[in-house]
């Protein structure tokens, strides 16, 4: 994954060349964690004592993952205006805009 991102931040690899497939692998993403699901269900007589234990190692990764998702998000942004900056800001506000025109033009 780093070197994914090292190379779409140099511009090594275009987004258009991924795009295709990470859309595949964003679609079906429950469907990979399938075999994980699976084997936690045969082996639950292992796990059977250990509940507690496994949900708190669950929760405890959960808020490390998010902080540090977090943090990295921050830095990146940090590092500059870059083309990822105000991308999703610019659609949001594209998003708005246009029921707020047809909201006019009908009253018009």
């Amino acid at each position: 994954m780093l070197l994914l991102f090292f190379c779409l931040y140099t511009g090594i690899v275009k987004l258009e060349m991924i795009e295709k497939a990470s859309d595949f692998l964003l679609e079906n993403l429950a469907f990979f964690f399938l075999p994980a699901g699976v084997s936690l269900i045969t082996c639950f007589s292992l796990l059977k004592g250990k509940l507690v234990e496994v949900l708190l190692i669950s929760l405890l990764s959960t808020i490390v993952i998010l902080v540090v998702t977090g943090l990295t998000i921050q830095f990146v942004q940090s590092l500059g205006p870059g083309k990822y900056e105000n991308s999703t800001s610019n659609c949001r506000k594209k998003e708005r805009a246009a029921p707020r025109r047809q909201l006019e033009e009908q009253l018009n």
